[in-house]
C-alpha cells in the first residue's frame, strides 16, 4: 500500500511544472470499501482503486461464554472474534460457517446477524453473526494469525477488549448469556 502512494507522488512531483494533464486519483485506506453505485464502482476499479472483500465474525456462545482468539504481535496483544473475508460467490453466513471451521474447528449454525458496521480502525465493512456450536472443541487452526483460543465470560470480553467492543455484539453477549443461566 505504501508503495503505491510513493508511486503516486513519484508521478505527481515529475508532473508539475510541466505541460502534462493534472493527475486524478483515487486513494483509499488499506482494508477500505468503496460505498458506490454500480456506475461508480465500475469506473472507480477502471482507475485502479482497491475494492476489499467484506468481513464476517462470528459470536459463537457456550455455557454463558464466547470464544476469542488472542493476537499478539509487535503492537501488543488484541482479542477478537474468528472470522474472516467473505470469498466471491458466498453468502456471508456461509462464509462465517465456512470461518469458523477453518479458524477454530467449529461446526457452527448461524443463530441470526448481530449487525453491521465499518470498523474504526480497519475501514472493513465488518458483519457479525450471532452462532451455534454443534459440538466439539474449539481449536487454534491458524497459528500464524492467533496464538491462543479461550471462552470468556463477558466481564472477561470487556477486560480484553478495553471497552471497544462494538456495542450490539455486547449487548447481544450480555442478553444471550443472562437468558441461559
Amino acid at each position: 500500500m505504501l508503495s503505491k502512494i510513493a508511486d503516486v507522488l513519484r508521478r505527481w512531483r515529475g508532473n508539475r511544472g510541466t505541460s502534462a494533464l493534472p493527475m486524478k486519483f483515487t486513494l483509499e485506506l488499506e482494508g477500505g470499501r468503496p460505498t458506490t453505485d454500480d456506475a461508480g464502482a465500475a469506473a472507480e476499479k477502471a482507475a485502479g482503486a482497491a475494492v476489499y472483500p467484506d468481513v464476517v465474525v462470528g459470536v459463537v456462545l457456550r455455557r454463558r461464554r464466547a470464544v476469542m482468539l488472542r493476537q499478539t504481535n509487535q503492537s501488543g496483544t488484541m482479542w477478537t472474534f474468528p472470522g474472516g473475508k467473505v470469498e466471491r460467490d458466498e453468502t456471508h453466513e456461509e462464509a462465517v460457517v465456512r470461518e469458523l471451521r477453518e479458524e477454530i474447528g467449529l461446526r457452527c449454525d448461524v443463530v441470526r446477524k448481530i449487525g453491521e458496521r465499518v470498523h474504526p480502525v480497519t475501514g472493513r465493512s465488518i458483519t457479525y453473526f450471532l452462532c451455534k456450536a454443534q459440538g466439539g472443541k474449539p481449536r487454534n487452526l491458524e497459528r500464524n494469525k492467533a496464538d491462543d483460543i479461550r471462552w470468556l465470560t463477558p466481564r472477561e470480553i470487556d477486560q480484553v477488549t478495553n471497552g471497544t467492543l462494538f456495542d450490539k455484539v455486547r449487548d447481544t453477549i450480555r442478553d444471550e448469556t443472562r437468558l441461559n443461566k
